[in-house]
């Protein structure tokens, strides 16, 4: 499993896209602060806990679009049966994407926090408690999304249909949620990913993060199981 995992690795380092992806989020993360810094005036202290809270809770399409090529690239440059020949299953080359997708994401991320944290120190802006909760929010937020789009992109194997799929789902289940809501009068639209990360933007405090980590919990455990379950009943071609 370990090797798979460096193999996946070296994809994504040998990848001129993941590059591309991270000059990009550098480059919009620089005009995001500039553009703050210089506006906001005496409310940039609250800009930093609100706006960057350490780690963006939410992908950019950009990543989301590196998270599908490199979740179909094995499938898209016909090396998943030379990966199954030598002994791993299709188990592990889901996981192996989990993680190494995860990694690059995080990544990513940490680079653009970096950044930003030393912008806003360098102009007196300090440390506020509230993006230790925001830090940890984020970072289980981040992982159900990766998840959830890296199975996406490996059921659908083709990066083009999975790039579509993975950029309508999210802004089609919410329009789902409020037709269902309207109809049957009930509020499940909470109880989804972006529901889970409002109720705690909204009262960002150690009780809702206990709520909200619980439920990524279980929507993590959801998505692997799902694409577990989907890759043993399907033919690696």
């Amino acid at each position: 499993m370990s090797r798979l995992i460096k193999l996946q690795m070296r994809n994504v380092l040998k990848s001129k896209f993941f590059y591309v992806c991270l000059i990009l989020s550098i480059l919009n993360n620089v005009a995001f602060t500039f553009i703050f810094g210089l506006f906001l005036g005496g409310d940039k202290p609250l800009a930093m806990a609100e706006i960057m809270s350490m780690f963006k809770s939410e992908l950019s399409v950009i990543s989301v679009v590196f998270l599908v090529l490199f979740a179909c690239f094995d499938f898209n440059e016909g090396t998943t049966k030379n990966i199954i020949g030598r002994g791993y299953s299709r188990t592990q080359l889901l996981l192996s994407k989990y993680i190494v997708g995860l990694i690059s994401i995080f990544f990513m991320i940490f680079i653009m926090t970096v950044l930003c944290f030393i912008f806003y120190t360098a102009n007196g802006i300090g440390f506020q408690n509230v993006m230790i909760l925001k830090l940890i929010n984020n970072v289980f937020d981040i992982t159900a999304h990766v998840i959830f789009f890296v199975t996406i992109a490996f059921l659908l194997e083709k990066h083009s249909s999975a790039i579509i799929a993975c950029i309508l789902v999210p802004n089609m289940l919410p329009l789902l949620f409020l037709l269902i809501e309207s109809n049957y009068k009930i509020k499940i639209s909470k109880l989804w990913l972006d529901g889970v990360s409002t109720k705690f933007l909204s009262q960002p405090n150690w009780g809702t993060l206990g709520w909200t980590i619980l439920f990524y919990s279980i929507y993590i455990i959801i998505f692997i199981l799902i694409g577990v379950s989907a890759t043993k009943r399907k033919e690696i071609k």
